[in-house]
């Protein structure tokens, strides 16, 4: 498995490798991953097979996001693995003291997940999804 840091370039491949790891969101919302934050690719035996990063909130706190596919869900071992060192780049390298995240409501295994990485419930974020739907809020403080 290797990890390396996104740029343009790179984001055009995972793009033409595997699309379904880029969500459907709006154009601003791509651009602010790129150009605002820091945005990770997760290579496995030469094929992109996950995308995560961490967008500034205030100095310190980062909304920290991921998205997965099947290949490396999978493999429980290296989903950790991976998510444990984004992990640790954000708060040992990047310098972030707090990481937060926001989980569908109706994602219990997303759910189960961070709470494995050590992310805390904070509350229920209501109508905070994109279709209106309600998010857990969890948060990491190191």
């Amino acid at each position: 498995m290797i990890i390396e840091k996104v740029q343009q370039e790179i984001f055009s491949e995972v793009e033409r490798l595997a699309p379904e790891l880029i969500p459907p969101l709006p154009p601003e919302f791509r651009r602010l991953l790129l150009n605002f934050g820091d945005t990770y690719v997760i290579w496995l035996d030469h094929a992109p097979v996950g995308l995560g990063g961490i967008v500034p909130v205030v100095a310190g706190v980062g909304e920290m996001w991921a998205y997965y596919s099947d290949t490396i869900k999978a493999r429980p071992r290296l989903l950790v693995d991976a998510s444990r060192w984004l992990i640790d780049e954000f708060e040992n390298e990047l310098g972030y003291h707090r990481l937060q995240v926001a989980i569908d409501c109706q994602d219990k295994k997303a759910l189960r997940f961070v709470e494995f990485l050590g992310f805390e419930g904070e509350g229920v974020m209501k109508s905070y999804g994109i279709n209106k739907e309600d998010h857990y809020r969890l948060g990491r403080v190191s």
